[in-house]
């Protein structure tokens, strides 16, 4: 159980990094509609994803049940992909590389 709420946090805490990283940039009200349109896509396919709450100061995994560690586990990849790929579109590499050590070794 120990382990599976570490892995809960460490999510938490690199989801709420690039959140930081991309605060200044885009603005909270921006922020959170972006990574609610990217969970509501990553949760069709792994449901642990819609307890995950984005408010305008960031990321909650409180309402993730422990048993969803498997799951959380699989779906982050994708998560951070359509993530990157969002921020390519928009962007380019503009705000790629100000979440790229944050997000290196996770995809």
């Amino acid at each position: 159980m120990a382990d599976n709420k570490r892995e809960f946090e460490e999510k938490e805490v690199l989801l709420n990094k690039v959140w930081e990283k991309l605060l200044p940039t885009l603005g909270s009200i921006t922020l959170a509609a972006l990574f609610r349109r990217i969970l509501r896509k990553v949760s069709s396919l792994h449901s642990a994803f819609s307890s995950i709450t984005v408010t305008e100061n960031g990321f909650s995994f409180a309402k993730i049940e422990e048993s969803k560690k498997d799951e959380l586990e699989k779906g982050f990849p994708l998560f951070i992909s359509e993530l990157t790929t969002f921020l390519s579109e928009m962007t380019g590499e503009i705000l790629l590389s100000e979440i790229e050590e944050v997000v290196k070794g996770t995809t």
